[in-house]
């Protein structure tokens, strides 16, 4: 086949036997997990797009002074426990001791490696080139996304992994589906979805229907996707039966939670969810950076911006030459079963993954990372175009040659500039502990409630230098000295938790509050998404609220309280004392 990248053949050869195939997979996840902590040592930054992972911290520390089946999260049934036991090797290793955010962003890095194993073994397997494979899983592993959530403490990345690892092996052996393979992947699958609810929702329509299509009589075309649900089964009721077991609930909360595991209902009701238009746009620009830039644009006006803009036009062409690749070869091997399967798979996990990101968060990693596992064998099919079986015209043969080394750099390009992009946020860790610890002490701790927009991250390092205490308008006790915790109130939490509300509603809440800490003598302290000019603030709210909540909220303020500078950092930003304003 001369002039284009040739596959020797799409069927996948047997190398679970191949004990040397194993050991260079191990050996290629290995080296990739090295190099994703050493980065993640360099960076200093293991919260960079998110603060998630440092919340859960807090809840996994909960978990490490007193282990309970009745602490179990819905949403996360298997991550705490293992955390909680991760954490304590950890520690007993030496590794980080007492700052558990750390260790749990290690975890996520020897989760990438694991999955670049996942990717080289593969690759290997469908492309039969070892070089392919080495640059396909260093292009797959670089990717934004996927490098991202390698070297921070978010929570998704090893449930991620092992959806990962179940999708891969879905492809390979359902076109040929028998009741052992269906139920090594929906365990696989299973204990990912365990470890974060959300991602059962892309991969589970797109399991059936290709399980469903595999060529059979009509019986098996039912009993296939049947069984698959059935093997979903035994890990939900096993942790069922020892939380029975641990006298932490009777019978009736057993089938409460053995029904929340498959039904969390995350998100579901609140501001997180809903069908708007403006989310069509994050969907994409979430798809791009999970290519290039690997950041969490969660602010219209931010993605309107250089750099990111930018990230997301180059992103967009890149996109577009891997779907084409991946298409052509699809289409030309129409009638391969394999192929067909894999297609069914590939293609419903980002078409369901697309329409569920689409009502919740459409541009946050952890969301996006599972529907983009398509770039898989596209990365693949460019590999193998670049270091793959060459064609046999010599001209052409001789013209490869020449210019491969300037394709493997044009095709590294996209992971060394993500790499440059998180490196430019360096350090930022020790900055904002440092912040914290600066703002506790201009601010009595026991007499201060802050005012915050919300998403800002150093809510998080305050909660978890301090014990923290959400001052609602009802739970909110008069100062004490005793009392050091981290008081705040913030405008999204009633704005997601009521997306029914009016804006006026949501506005008069936050007022409320606000007066209740004024009246017992609390200084309040607005954070510094209070003094950005209003286009911004209403901007910092495109994903959970509609454009006329926050300007609802920020009328509100301006109306009725005067806010006076009175801390900056130049990381930080500038905070200030509210005060009510005069009656006139």
């Amino acid at each position: 086949m001369s002039g284009s990248v040739r596959v020797e053949r799409s069927v996948f050869y047997p190398l679970w036997s191949d004990r040397l195939a194993r050991c260079e997979a191990a050996a290629t996840g290995i080296a990739i997990a090295v190099l994703l902590l050493l980065f993640q040592v360099y960076l200093q930054n293991v919260h960079i797009a998110t603060t998630n992972g440092l919340w859960k911290s807090i809840v996994v520390r909960r978990w490490i002074a007193h282990s309970s089946w009745q602490l179990l999260d819905d949403a996360n049934v298997l991550y705490f426990p293992i955390q909680m036991l991760s954490c304590e090797l950890l520690e007993r290793l030496g590794i980080f001791p007492g700052q558990i955010w750390r260790q749990l962003a290690v975890l996520n890095g020897i989760a990438g490696g694991a999955g670049a194993t996942a990717v080289y073994l593969f690759t290997l397997r469908w492309l039969q080139s070892r070089p392919a494979a080495l640059l396909a899983t260093v292009l797959y592993a670089g990717s934004g996304f996927y490098l991202l959530l390698s070297v921070i403490d978010e929570d998704i990345m090893p449930g991620a992994v092992l959806v990962l690892i179940a999708t891969l092996l879905a492809c390979a052996w359902f076109a040929q589906p028998n009741p052992r393979r269906i139920f090594i992947v929906a365990l696989v699958f299973t204990l990912g979805w365990l470890w974060e609810w959300r991602l059962i929702f892309p991969t589970l329509p797109a399991m059936l229907l290709a399980l469903f299509i595999a060529r059979g009589r009509l019986g098996q075309r039912f009993s296939r996707p049947a069984w698959f649900i059935a093997a979903m089964f035994p890990t939900p009721l096993l942790i069922a039966a020892l939380f029975r077991l641990e006298r932490a609930g009777g019978d009736h909360a057993t089938l409460g939670l053995i029904y929340r595991m498959f039904w969390a209902g995350k998100a579901v009701g609140t501001g997180w969810g809903g069908f708007t238009w403006r989310k069509v746009m994050f969907a994409w620009v979430g798809m791009t950076e999970s290519i290039l830039g690997a950041r969490n644009v969660s602010d219209w006006d931010v993605w309107l911006s250089p750099p990111i803009h930018t990230e997301s036009l180059v992103a967009s062409a890149i996109l577009v030459a891997l779907a084409v690749i991946l298409c052509i070869y699809a289409w030309r091997r129409r009638t391969d079963p394999i192929v067909v399967n894999a297609a069914a798979i590939l293609g419903g996990t980002l078409l369901a993954g697309t329409v569920f990101n689409l009502y919740s968060q459409p541009q946050d990693p952890q969301m996006v990372i599972n529907v983009m596992i398509w770039t898989v064998p596209a990365w693949g099919l460019i590999a193998c175009g670049i270091v793959g079986t060459r064609p046999a015209s010599h001209v052409w043969r001789r013209s490869l040659t020449m210019t491969r080394p300037l394709l493997i750099l044009a095709a590294l390009a996209p992971t060394a500039y993500n790499v440059s992009a998180l490196a430019a946020q360096r350090g930022l860790d020790p900055i904002w502990e440092g912040l914290a610890r600066s703002l506790e002490q201009c601010f009595a701790p026991s007499r201060t409630v802050y005012l915050y927009q919300g998403f800002e991250g150093i809510i998080t390092w305050q909660s978890v230098l301090e014990q923290r205490e959400y001052a609602g308008t009802d739970s909110l006790h008069a100062p004490a000295p005793a009392n050091q915790h981290f008081k705040w109130i913030d405008a999204t939490t009633p704005t997601i938790m009521h997306p029914a509300w009016s804006a006026e509603q949501v506005a008069m809440v936050i007022k409320r509050s606000i007066d209740a800490a004024l009246d017992l003598d609390y200084q309040v302290v607005a954070g510094p998404a209070y003094l950005a000019p209003e286009q911004a603030w209403a901007g910092s709210f495109a994903t959970v609220a509609r454009p006329d909540v926050p300007q609802a909220i920020y009328a509100m303020i301006a109306t009725n309280y005067v806010l006076k500078p009175a801390f900056t950092d130049p990381h930080g930003g500038t905070y200030a004392i509210l005060t009510r304003r005069a009656a006139q």
